[in-house]
């Protein structure tokens, strides 16, 4: 019999997480957080439902959904102190909801261990969701929203009806279950609701995560499907991870392959593009290196208004910390979910990344990426960077994420010369 009285008191429980990879950025990844409970006597590991289900029994589910919690965020510091993008998905059960509002207690904790409630992202278990809990619902997303939290919903997917929860809690991610949707009866049926998910989901501005991704088929049809990050045993197993070991499952990761599934590689010869695009910032620069650095964001919000095919772009100074907020050019993104998709605020550090890395070298002052992905649209674009001094003196990297398609199609109609901005 379990002692679920005991293994609260002595917060007898342990923590597991699961790897959430993004394919074409190793060091932006995700973990999910899995509870196992540890019998006091014993050490005998206790499933979570069993866990759960005792302290139901025992009346004890507020505390050991406390335990739970603050436990997670205190496993997790020591990974999010060595990686300021990674970010932590926590279960919450919805029994809990209405003491979390009550008590401030996920925020409460989150502070006690430092970890800013933006790295932090709440899962709701679609499936458990009734009717009647509609209400209370979205007044917990609202009231954690509101804190900073980033919110989740998993298992969508399971049938038609389960789609409308995109529409009603506007999450900041879904997660559709590979497992669960192999298990549907009809090939074209699977295939039509997944295009039509993420379709959705990618006009919203909401990141898309494949879970139970078990084998490499499961991994084809979910990054097919418009997946950015996946999540299951072909990725990472379920384990007490620390930090390095963690470090260790991504470079397991077959990313060449993950990138020849989603055809990263734009049909035509990437070689010429890169080349244009390297022309095309020979404007830009001109542009950039005659004005004042006070006028550096009037000029890019002009810039992405002219040029449809920059979907983001930022400034950085000569250390690598960036010195504007994220540009972007899609309406339905709001400031609540930039950092999902590899936009950062002002003050950010890119020391560690490609595209300020390079630039270090004083025989370089442009830098453009290979072809990947992008998190924000799902279209194959490439990021470039480079280095001006402008006319107050300063030294400044200019990163821009073009999108090769729209970008090469400009390209080819041939416009006339490029149009400069005025002061």
């Amino acid at each position: 019999m379990i002692n679920i009285g005991q293994i609260i008191q002595r917060h007898s429980i342990k923590i597991f997480f699961q790897v959430i990879l993004l394919p074409m950025d190793a060091y932006s990844f995700s973990v999910e957080s899995f509870v196992r409970g540890i019998d006091p006597l014993t050490q005998k590991i206790i499933s979570p439902g069993e866990l759960f289900a005792a302290a139901h029994q025992e009346g004890l589910s507020e505390q050991l959904d406390q335990l739970c919690i603050c436990k997670t965020i205190e496993t997790f510091k020591p990974i999010a102190d060595q990686n300021p993008k990674v970010m932590l998905h926590i279960n919450i059960n919805i029994s809990f909801f209405k003491p979390a509002i009550e008590s401030n207690y996920i925020e409460d904790c989150a502070k006690k261990y430092g970890l800013s409630t933006d790295r932090i992202v709440i899962d709701i278990d679609n499936l458990s969701i009734q009717e009647d809990d509609l209400p209370l619902i979205h007044h917990f997303i609202k009231y954690h929203r509101e804190k900073g939290f980033y919110i989740s919903i998993d298992d969508i997917g399971k049938n038609y009806n389960n789609i409308d929860k995109i529409m009603l809690f506007n999450p900041d991610i879904i997660k559709l279950n590979q497992q669960m949707l192999n298990k549907l009866v009809y090939s074209e049926y699977t295939k039509l609701l997944v295009e039509y998910i993420t379709s959705i989901a990618h006009r919203m501005g909401i990141l898309v995560i494949a879970t139970g991704v078990e084998s490499k088929v499961d991994l084809e049809k979910a990054l097919r499907s418009g997946a950015q990050m996946i999540q299951g045993y072909y990725v990472s197993p379920t384990q007490a991870f620390d930090y390095n070991q963690i470090l260790h499952v991504i470079d397991l990761f077959d990313y060449e392959s993950a990138l020849e599934i989603t055809n990263a590689r734009y049909e035509k010869d990437d070689k010429s593009v890169l080349i244009n695009i390297v022309n095309f910032n020979s404007h830009l620069k001109s542009i950039f290196e005659h004005i004042d650095t006070k006028d550096l964001i009037h000029v890019m919000k002009d810039l992405l208004n002219n040029y449809a095919f920059i979907e983001s772009s930022y400034f950085l100074d000569d250390r690598g910390v960036q010195i504007s907020d994220s540009f972007i050019n899609k309406s339905s993104f709001g400031n609540r979910n930039k950092e999902l998709f590899g936009l950062y605020p002002k003050g950010f550090s890119h020391e560690n990344e490609e595209y300020f890395t390079r630039l270090l070298n004083p025989l370089l002052t442009d830098w453009v990426t290979k072809p990947y992905r992008s998190r924000l649209s799902n279209d194959v674009c490439a990021t470039t960077s480079f280095k001006i001094t402008n006319r107050s003196g300063n030294t400044i990297v200019v990163v821009l994420n073009y999108n090769y398609l729209p970008f090469d199609s400009y390209i080819s109609a041939k416009k006339p010369k490029i149009k400069l901005f005025e002061d």
